[in-house]
């Protein structure tokens, strides 16, 4: 079962990585400091850090091994947890605008939460898609979009399935 809403408050909200199989299970960690062989991040107190974050939090401790981050499996597997689909003639005449505007919102999560991440964009003939690595940057990519050109919205979530779909649409009418 899915749920359409035309409104940011249909947003999921507490959203929960425990069902995330990418992740160890809760409670579990492996052996610290890790860092990912892809991508360059640090396991470090059962988190995900930039490397000069964790430097700035932990110091210079010795790196155990590598390992890959869930962000990267999630990428080399193809198994997105988001899509945002943004479309219409608006979208045609601004795209760079958006592109730019779902960029720096990338930058901004990528800094709380580095797991975060925009996996493909993809111009398509309607307009765009856009694979998040969480449900959580899906909705927020939706959202800053929403705000910034208004447009129509709708998210539709999975029940048992850990995927959000985002539908962004904006005509040069409005």
């Amino acid at each position: 079962m899915t749920q359409r809403v035309k409104s940011s408050q249909g947003i999921r909200n507490n959203l929960r990585n425990e069902n995330d199989p990418y992740l160890p299970p809760k409670g579990m960690g492996m052996k610290e400091p890790l860092r990912c062989k892809d991508c360059g991040l640090i396991y470090w107190n059962k988190r995900w850090y930039q490397e000069k974050e964790a430097k700035r939090l932990y110091g210079n401790r010795e790196i155990q091994g590598e390992v890959m981050c869930p962000a990267c499996r999630k990428q080399n597997d193809n198994v997105p947890l988001g899509l945002v689909t943004l479309g219409g003639s608006f979208l045609r005449d601004h795209s760079d605008e958006i592109f730019n505007l779902i960029r720096n919102e990338e930058k901004k999560v990528m800094h709380h939460n580095p797991l975060d991440r925009i996996v493909h964009v993809k111009k398509t003939k309607k307009g765009i898609e856009i694979t998040t690595t969480t449900e959580r940057l899906a909705q927020r990519l939706g959202k800053a979009v929403h705000r910034a050109y208004s447009g129509d919205i709708h998210y539709s979530f999975s029940d048992g399935v850990k995927f959000a779909r985002v539908q962004w649409v904006r005509d040069n009418h409005i």
